[in-house]
């Protein structure tokens, strides 16, 4: 069974119409070779989307991220869209992205945010990483805790826990 398309002569991105005379039906392969001849006289972005997805060169994906990166941005610089999405915003907050409402917070969500910023505890409560860390020893000295050793040698928690021996695996070699 032949599958049919219609392809519009002057294409619909150059301002071409869903016009009965603007329209030829073709087999998808013919379809496909239309764009390509299109693509390689034009050079225009479209048709290569168009000729690579019809004769199954490129998946809807790889199609759909072409159109993304080829898409027309030039009216987002338009003073009349600026206006749109700046009277779009109003009333929103701005550290939620201006498209999603913002919403009241209490007191204590604000300060428990500030003290997380600010790295000040919150409570009397400390935890205490001497007491629930295991030992570890760092270039021959061996500290209460991998936090004991961060402080000491100002290594990060990854590079601490490779120079541990006992936390080496090894395989046996494949013959």
């Amino acid at each position: 069974m032949t599958i049919y398309h219609n392809h519009h002569i002057i294409p619909k991105h150059i301002g071409g119409t869903d016009d009965p005379s603007n329209l030829v039906r073709l087999t998808v392969e013919e379809h496909a070779e239309a764009h390509q001849k299109l693509y390689e006289e034009h050079g225009r972005w479209q048709d290569y989307c168009a000729w690579k997805s019809l004769s199954g060169q490129i998946t809807d994906s790889e199609r759909n991220i072409l159109r993304s990166k080829n898409r027309d941005t030039s009216y987002m610089q338009s003073e009349e869209y600026s206006k749109k999405v700046s009277e779009a915003c109003k009333g929103r907050s701005p550290t939620k992205g201006c498209f999603q409402k913002g919403h009241k917070r209490s007191k204590q969500s604000i300060e428990k945010q500030k003290s997380k910023i600010t790295g000040k505890k919150r409570g009397p409560y400390k935890y205490n990483h001497e007491k629930c860390s295991k030992k570890v020893t760092v270039y021959g000295k061996e500290y209460p805790s991998v936090a004991a050793a961060k402080r000491d040698t100002g290594h990060s928690y990854y590079t601490i826990m490779r120079l541990q021996p006992s936390q080496w695996q090894f395989q046996e070699p494949l013959l």
